[in-house]
Order: C-alpha cells, then sequence, then structure tokens
C-alpha cells in the first residue's frame, strides 16, 4: 500500500514552495516557474520552459533526499526540446522510473525516450495504441484507466446557474479549450444549422479561449455564449443541469470533460476514435464531419434524452489506485531482483 506521495510541481502564485497533507499523506515540493494556465506571452513561456530544463539538474539529488521507492514520471516533460534525460538516466541508478502517459503528443520519433523507464502506464487504449508504435516498449506497457471520483448523479445548482445567468435556460454545453483542433468550428456550424431549424436551445462555451478569433466567430451567433474558464465546482453544475454536454474534439486520449459528464448521468454527444466510448456508447459518438450531419445526430440525442451505459466504475478511485499499487511493487520487486 502506498502511504506516502511526494509531488514535484511547478510554482504557483501564492502557494508555498513546500505543503504537507497530513491527512492524505501528499507532500507538494514546487520547484519549476509556473507556466500551466498561465496567461503568458510565448516569450515567457520559452524563457520559463529554458529554465525548467535547467532546473532538471537539481531531480536527482532532490531524489536522493527523499528515497523514494519509484518516481512516477508524467511523459508531458517529454513531449517538446528537453534535457530530461540524462538526470532521468542517473535518477534510474537509484530507483525505479515510471511513465505515466496521459495523452498522444509525444511524436512516434520521439518514443524512444521512453526507453529509459521500467514501466509505462497508459491511460486510455487510444494512449496504448500510440505508444505501442515503438515495439521496444510493449512490454511494458500497462493499461489503468484515468482516474475519476464517484460524482453521483445530476446535482442542483441554483447558484451557478444564476451567477452565469442560466436559470431557466435550455443549454447545451462544451468544455475545453476553445480552439479549432478541439471541434469548435465545426459544432458552431452544427448549432447554426439547428437554429436554422428552429431549435430554442443556446450554446454555452466553457474553458480558456486559445483562438481568440474563434471566440469571435462564436459570440457573433445569436445563442452563443462564452464563459471562458469558470472553477471545477461551477463546470460541474452547469454540465449536470445542461440538456447535452457536447464534445467534438478530434484528437483525444480520454477526455476528461466527457468522462466527467458521464460520471455525472448527464446526456452526452461523445467525440469520434475513442475505442472505450465506440465499445460502450457508440450511439453516442458523433463520426461525421459534415455540420448538417452533426445537426441531425444532435438533435438526435436532445429529443432522446438518455444517459450512455459507460462502465465509469473502470475509472474509480479505488480501482485505479490499486492498479497503481500494483504496478508500483511490481516494478519495485523486479528492480531489487535485478540488482
Amino acid at each position: 500500500m502506498v502511504k506516502q506521495i511526494v509531488v514535484i510541481t511547478e510554482r504557483l502564485p501564492g502557494q508555498p514552495d513546500r505543503g504537507f497533507c497530513e491527512l492524505s499523506g501528499v507532500e507538494i515540493v514546487r520547484v519549476f516557474p509556473h507556466r500551466a494556465g498561465g496567461q503568458l506571452s510565448k516569450l515567457s513561456q520559452y524563457m520559463r520552459y529554458g529554465i525548467q530544463n535547467l532546473l532538471y539538474a537539481s531531480i536527482p539529488g532532490l531524489i536522493s533526499k527523499i528515497q523514494p521507492d519509484v518516481v512516477l514520471v508524467h511523459s508531458s516533460f517529454h513531449n517538446y526540446f528537453n534535457l530530461l534525460t540524462p538526470f532521468l538516466r542517473k535518477i534510474s541508478k537509484q530507483v525505479p522510473l515510471i511513465a505515466d502517459v496521459r495523452d498522444h503528443q509525444l511524436p512516434v520519433t520521439e518514443l524512444g525516450q521512453l526507453e529509459i523507464y521500467d514501466a509505462i502506464i497508459a491511460c486510455s487504449l487510444n494512449v496504448l495504441r500510440h505508444v505501442s508504435l515503438k515495439e521496444s516498449l510493449t512490454s511494458r506497457i500497462k493499461h489503468i484507466p484515468v482516474i475519476q471520483e464517484d460524482l453521483g448523479l445530476r446535482r442542483n445548482a441554483p447558484a451557478s446557474l444564476k451567477k452565469h445567468g442560466l436559470n431557466d435556460v435550455s443549454y447545451m454545453l462544451f468544455a475545453g479549450l476553445i480552439k479549432a483542433d478541439k471541434g469548435v468550428n465545426l459544432l458552431l456550424e452544427a448549432y447554426k444549422v439547428l437554429c436554422c431549424r428552429g431549435r430554442t436551445e443556446e450554446l454555452v462555451l466553457v474553458g480558456q479561449a486559445k483562438d481568440l478569433k474563434l471566440v469571435e466567430l462564436a459570440l457573433a451567433i445569436a445563442g452563443v455564449r462564452s464563459l471562458g474558464p469558470v472553477p471545477r465546482d461551477e463546470l460541474l453544475d452547469l454540465m449536470s443541469c445542461s440538456r447535452l454536454v457536447v464534445n467534438l474534439s478530434g484528437s483525444e486520449g480520454m477526455p476528461r470533460s466527457s468522462l466527467e459528464a458521464l460520471a455525472l448521468g448527464v446526456p452526452v454527444a461523445l467525440p469520434a476514435d475513442i475505442p472505450e466510448f465506440e465499445q460502450h456508447c457508440h450511439e453516442h459518438v458523433i463520426k461525421s464531419q459534415n455540420p448538417e450531419v452533426v445537426a441531425d445526430d444532435l438533435e438526435r440525442l436532445l429529443d432522446h434524452a438518455a444517459s450512455p451505459r459507460y462502465p465509469v466504475s473502470e475509472h474509480h478511485v479505488d480501482h485505479v489506485c490499486q492498479m497503481y499499487g500494483e504496478i508500483f511493487e511490481n516494478v519495485r520487486l523486479e528492480k531489487s531482483f535485478a540488482e
């Protein structure tokens, strides 16, 4: 059983560089410059990323002080040019390394960076398929579903609805980054078709605007609202009260917003090419790129509002944590035997 976890991550404004939660046994060590989710210029992001790469040199020493049984590394550290590998190689002499792969953004030509790891966790079947393209990695890969806490069924959310002016409003919801490759263009075109057919549902976009021109285009359409980023509790409230949570993204591993909607038991329109969705709830998957056909599918789901039978229990905390614990123990034992 895992008794203590140390998370090495980036600094956050207003947060101490070190923190410890006695209840969970989680210690936070903030080392890297703040980048994720920040409203930063490209120049600032590049400079901070450069500093982060220089700080990788301090990680082996930090690992020596902590003396963990295993080290779990988020694969996004490898997605772009980095100086991490030599320091990981040094750490691997002290302790087993496990890569936690949450997306398929690491180019196939760069999958060799994962050779340094004793084991590789793929959080979805798409990610599993992607990492398996490097044949030498296949024996080390284990599929462990992305974790999702039990959210219960629909929530009563008058405060969140009032805050965003959605009381007594029938609406569809998109939650995610507002940019073209998240399927927002297609959704807007399909929504215009629905409006021409006389549908009265509004379309609510929630998430950080990565493409300001796309947001301007969206707001020029009657019935579309863009709320920007909102706190997670509010987002779950807005999902719970929506007619349909829509995700038409063309590139996903296991989309968080769709999984949360499934956990809430609300009607969903799901993105294509997700094997888990195709297997368990294919009737909710939107496969076409034609706005007229997409509008047909959305209308069908709006008029027959049913929650798909997706096995959310496979993502529950206890189940997933048990799988992590097993792989930690197996890798630790294999490493000790090899020595």
